[in-house]
């Protein structure tokens, strides 16, 4: 019955995702009275955009971002796009083709839209084979291959979540005078006119087609300035919308704007801006670059919607996002900044003077770049214009009216940004400091506490008159410094060194193992050269290797510092080294504890990714080797691993990930009891092993289908994977089992559902006589034992579902209002063997008793995120389910079993300016916070537990980091018989408290 309830469970899990169907954004243009608008799926869309520019130090205009590494790239987007979402950025233009999976990755992580931009020849173009540097629009096969890369760039795209719209060529118009591929003064008048015909009759031919093969996006043109506006208007009727490279200073005029209006069209600013140098002084210049920036918004807005005036501006792309330093040279001196001037405008009147190039190409972006690095990435350096468009943009261009734009603009004074536009250069100079004081962090925590006994104890001494119960103090304090260091120009590093005077015994939680008076906390440090990096941790955050191939987490993160320092471990310790150049690829880390709870050992890595322009293809090998052991149990012999896997994409057609896992050969021989005890077998090589297969397809719209299988043999464990995107559970690593996925996630719109049912059967049972013993015996069947399940979550998120349940969403959700839910059901799970428990970091012991049986469990959670005032910020999460207990039960029903533990519990979290308050409220529940995990093994629950933290920031509050705040806080706890309670006539205990937290 079981079986065919799995087979019924997985088949209509499967069906559900092939009923539904990729998202694509539906763009339009509307026209009314008041003027043009653009429109993203039904709602206004006003382009608050930069071209975003992501070419490193060092590198040219042949720089690839696309060919690097998926680690690399999504290091890369993630980067730049977390820093364009805090000022308002909501689209870039990009002057290289994105691949349709980072146009997604940008939307549906960080909410960000893409141009897809094909350059129509601007730059050379291959005709019949060959390569043509000067493009021949009058040339028929050089046409006719112009035309081929259009119409394939549209049908490529015009499926993906997260373009805009399409726009065909970059100012061609100037390189049809300009004879070199420097920048070169703008061109006047309209010389060539004869050339000019063949290219726009052209871009008609193919906007023509255009508006066939897309019925969801406008197409348009990117022309420099208005240059042969009167050809455009005669022979390129089916352009929806205009884009326009101009640089007039701090203004175009109405001359401009009224130009365009005869061609009945929208404008896209498609490149404008100033850059931030000062050729006159010949400095940086932040303010003026500011100032001109804000006065070309200005007029934006003045010229948009419902403004009176010619209404025909939707947005723009400033240009640029970081500056580029191959600008000047080309192909040399690439890592020199340039300050001298490339062309020539006497708009820009600050810095203009006559016969006197004054325009920077290598100082346009809005963020500068350090040639230091964090994680093989430039150092980004916001300047004054970031920080003014964040201001800029904070007004609703389609919704405001004139009069507020005018008092908006007035308001806003580039001035105030400039000495923090300068502090952040400051901070990022190339300077050597041997030693330096990065951080001082002090907590000070003080609490009273009380029992219902100290109570009852009051009220006995003098029952006529009331009096404060006898109070149990606690304080604590505790002094970080961190040291940084720079001795050379390539080699960083900084020290955490904790100082303690009264340490906090709490007590609602565990404590931390390291309380000493004074502690080496943590450190890094970081060497880098072209061939390699080389990377030293101890006790810092270090993320895993899964999307640099890593199939079977052999290397896990290590980001649970709480957890990590309550049993004293001081992971990740150890040194990576990681190849750049021709050993781009390779990864070695090794190390006493280089993931939380890991034994010495070194762990090798290479990968490989190809791309054949229809299909992206790689491998990656991993092999890993033991140096010592920790002491847990005697005699366990040192073990080496190895993983193999590879991956084929070809979008959307389908996505492959398949491979091998070798667990090593130390337990090959030991023997292990089965048919109740009654007999036994021996390991052999073929039970450390293990294979995986992914497979996934988007072929139907609004949908991916995936599947997964996993066999995995009787010794074969490898290390669990983080649960993530809402769900509760994910690979839990362990051998012994065969398992089989089937799910699908549906996007629409703003919403997201992800459906997953999931069946577990262990390849040899439990020993139902209980002879296994988990100390002893190769293999034990725990959380591998026979289960049938299913998971779901819904999230909906204008700003990108998958970002939601990123770990620090709270801080970072910008929604009007954003949630989630999501919903395991556990049909039926098997009996285990006897389990096993750490009772500390060295120690293991076994439960009485295996995990029993059970039917419909299920646990559902709830998550919200709404932003509905300025400063104010809500977050409510709630969870209700059934949940079965992972170990024996300290106190066991009246019959001997094992109980079920029917919980519930709410968060919450409210923001508002520098004020921030925090609820948790958990009843029937596990312990809170750093003592879920061990109450859970033995099912220890306590019927109200609650917490309410106030605090005042002295900057943004945010919980997700460590920020300077005073606060107060009260909590309670209160017990039952399943409570481990020593006293049974203690009913509660109950803190009150006090604390600091200064950070510099």
């Amino acid at each position: 019955m079981r079986t065919i309830n799995r087979v019924i469970l997985l088949l209509l899990l499967a069906l559900i995702g092939f009923q539904t169907v990729a998202q694509v954004n539906k763009v339009e243009i509307k026209q009314d009275d008041n003027g043009f608008r653009l429109f993203v799926d039904k709602k206004p869309f006003e382009v608050k955009g930069v071209v975003w520019a992501f070419t490193p130090i060092g590198e040219k205009y042949t720089y690839d971002l696309w060919s690097q590494s998926d680690e690399f790239i999504k290091r890369m987007i993630d980067t730049d796009a977390e820093l364009m979402k805090q000022i308002g950025v909501n689209s870039i233009r990009v002057f290289s083709e994105v691949p349709a999976r980072w146009i997604e990755y940008l939307y549906f992580q960080h909410g960000i839209y893409t141009i897809v931009n094909y350059t129509f020849g601007r730059y050379g173009v291959t005709v019949n084979g060959k390569w043509h540097a000067r493009t021949d629009y009058s040339d028929f096969y050089t046409r006719e291959a112009i035309k081929e890369e259009a119409f394939r760039v549209i049908k490529d795209y015009r499926n993906t979540p997260g373009v805009l719209m399409f726009m065909f060529g970059n100012e061609n118009n100037y390189g049809l005078e300009w004879e070199s591929d420097n920048i070169e003064n703008l061109p006047t008048g309209q010389r060539m006119e004869a050339r000019a015909g063949y290219l726009y009759s052209l871009y008609e031919e193919v906007l023509e087609v255009a508006r066939r093969l897309d019925h969801n996006h406008p197409s348009g043109i990117v022309n420099g300035d208005i240059q042969y506006l009167n050809i455009i208007e005669a022979l390129v009727p089916s352009m929806k919308i205009m884009g326009v490279n101009t640089y007039r200073g701090s203004e175009a005029s109405d001359l401009f704007y009224k130009s365009i209006q005869g061609l009945n069209v929208p404008v896209v600013f498609t490149e404008f801006g100033a850059d931030a140098y000062n050729t006159k002084t010949d400095t940086e210049d932040q303010y003026h670059q500011a100032q001109y920036i804000r006065d070309q918004w200005k007029e934006i807005y003045s010229q948009s919607y419902g403004k009176g005036k010619y209404q025909n501006a939707v947005g723009g792309f400033v240009f640029e996002w970081i500056d580029e330093w191959w600008k000047n040279g080309l192909d040399s001196h690439l890592d020199v900044h340039a300050t001298v001037g490339s062309w020539t405008n006497g708009g820009y009147r600050f810095d203009a003077e006559t016969g006197t190039p004054n325009m920077n190409e290598e100082w346009f972006g809005i963020v500068a770049q350090s040639q230091l690095k964090k994680a093989g990435i430039n150092r980004r350096i916001p300047r004054a214009a970031f920080y003014t468009l964040g201001d800029i943009w904070s007004l609703s261009m389609y919704d405001s009216t004139p009069e507020e734009v005018e008092e908006h603009f007035a308001k806003i004074d580039p001035i105030k940004f400039v000495s923090l536009g300068e502090a952040n250069v400051t901070k990022n100079e190339q300077k050597l400091d041997f030693v330096s004081i990065d951080g001082i962090k002090l907590d000070l925590n003080f609490s009273e506490s009380f029992s219902n006994l100290e109570v009852q104890a009051a009220k006995d001494s003098n029952p006529a008159l009331y009096q404060l119960p006898e109070l149990t103090e606690r304080r604590s304090e505790e002094l970080t410094l961190t040291f940084g260091f720079k001795p050379v120009e390539n080699l960083t590093g900084d020290v955490s060194v904790k100082f303690r005077g009264s340490t906090y015994d709490p007590l609602f939680t565990d404590p931390n193992v390291n309380q000493e008076p004074v502690q080496l906390y943590s450190g890094s440090f970081e060497y880098t050269n072209p061939l390699f990096d080389i990377n030293g941790y101890f006790h810092t955050g270090l993320a895993d290797w899964y999307l640099e191939g890593d199939y079977f987490n052999m290397m896990p993160e290590s980001f649970d510092m709480d957890g990590m320092d309550l049993n004293g471990s001081l992971a990740p310790y150890g040194l990576m080294f990681t190849g750049n150049g021709s050993l781009d690829g390779l990864k070695i880390y090794a190390g006493p504890e280089i993931y939380y709870g890991a034994r010495p050992q070194a762990i090798a890595k290479y990968t490989k990714d190809m791309n054949s322009g229809t299909a992206q293809y790689g491998f990656a090998a991993l092999i890993q080797q033991d140096f010592d052991v920790k002491e847990i149990e005697v005699g366990e012999n040192t073990t080496q691993s190895a993983s193999l896997s590879g991956h084929f994409e070809m979008y959307p057609y389908v996505d492959v990930i398949a491979g091998g896992y070798f667990a090593g050969s130390d337990k090959v021989g030991e023997t292990y009891s089965t048919d109740g005890g009654l007999s036994s077998k021996e390991i052999t090589l073929l039970d450390s092993l293990s294979g995986k297969v992914d497979l996934s397809t988007k072929i139907f719209r609004y949908t991916e289908l995936y599947g997964r299988y996993v066999y995995s043999g009787l010794v074969a464990d490898t290390n669990a994977m983080m649960a993530r995107g809402g769900l509760f559970k994910a690979d839990s690593g362990l051998g012994n089992r065969q398992e089989i996925n089937i799910g699908a996630k549906i996007v629409y719109s703003d919403l997201t559902f992800d459906i997953v049912g999931r069946s577990i059967s262990p390849l040899v049972g439990p020993d139902t006589s209980g002879n296994r013993n988990p100390l002893t015996a190769p293999f034990y069947v725990y959380h591998n034992r026979e289960t049938l399940e299913g998971e779901m979550v819904i999230t909906f998120d204008p700003t990108g579902a998958t970002w939601f349940h990123d770990w620090n969403a709270f801080d970072i959700e910008e929604a009007k209002f954003a949630g989630s839910i999501s919903l395991l059901y556990i049909l039926s799970t098997g009996v285990s063997d006897i389990g096993k428990f750490k009772a500390n970091s060295t120690t293991e012991y076994a439960f009485s008793s295996p995990m029993e049986a059970c039917e419909n469990l299920w646990s559902v959670k709830l998550k919200t995120i709404s932003n509905p005032l300025p400063q104010f910020k809500i977050g409510f999460d709630y969870f209700i389910g059934v949940q079965q207990s992972f170990g024996t039960d300290l106190v066991p029903l009246d019959d001997g079993s094992n109980r079920l533990t029917r919980s519930m519990g709410a968060d919450l979290k409210v923001k508002y300016n520098k004020l921030a308050l925090e609820g948790n409220i958990l009843l029937n529940g596990w312990g809170f916070e750093n003592s879920n995990e061990w109450q859970r093994d033995w099912n220890i629950t306590y019927p109200l537990q609650w917490k309410v933290d106030l605090a005042y920031f002295f900057d943004k509050p945010k919980f997700s980091v460590s920020t300077s705040k005073i606060g107060i806080f009260a909590r309670q706890k209160t017990y039952s018989e399943y409570s481990d309670i020593a006293d049974a006539t203690r009913e509660y205990d109950m803190e009150i408290g006090i604390y600091s937290s200064m950070s510099y």
